[in-house]
């Protein structure tokens, strides 16, 4: 990873857990934990192919919830009620590194509107 994109996640990272803290108050040590935990998870992932990264970029270039400054799924002007905690709308993830992850899922899956998967879809039948 490029030391730009390395300072980039850093940045990334330290702002979500404090946002998180933010948010969940007295589920901080939780929602932090969630974090270090899918962070370690990264080094036995498997990468989606060049072209499923790009396209997930580009799909990512053009929802309202990204936030281009940080390159993350994240809206802090739209919360929604999560258990109790009001968190803002996206996963907060730094997207150059989640879209290169094979199994990784759109935020928007949990409303039922993953529009990644049209990209996984194409991405397996022009291997066939």
């Amino acid at each position: 990873m490029k030391l730009k994109r390395l300072k980039e996640w850093a940045s990334a990272l330290v702002d979500s857990g404090l946002a998180q803290c933010e948010a969940a108050k007295w589920k901080c040590p939780e929602s932090i934990w969630m974090s270090l935990s899918a962070m370690w998870k990264l080094r036995k992932s498997d990468f989606a192919h060049r072209r499923t990264f790009i396209q997930r970029i580009r799909i990512c270039n053009t929802c309202p919830i990204y936030d281009f400054k940080t390159k993350r799924c994240l809206n802090k002007e739209h919360v929604f009620n999560d258990n109790g905690v009001m968190r803002p709308f996206g996963c907060g993830c730094y997207m150059p590194v989640k879209a290169k992850l094979k199994d990784a899922e759109c935020w928007l899956a949990l409303s039922g509107n993953d529009r990644w998967l049209t990209v996984e879809r194409t991405a397996d039948n022009d291997k066939g």
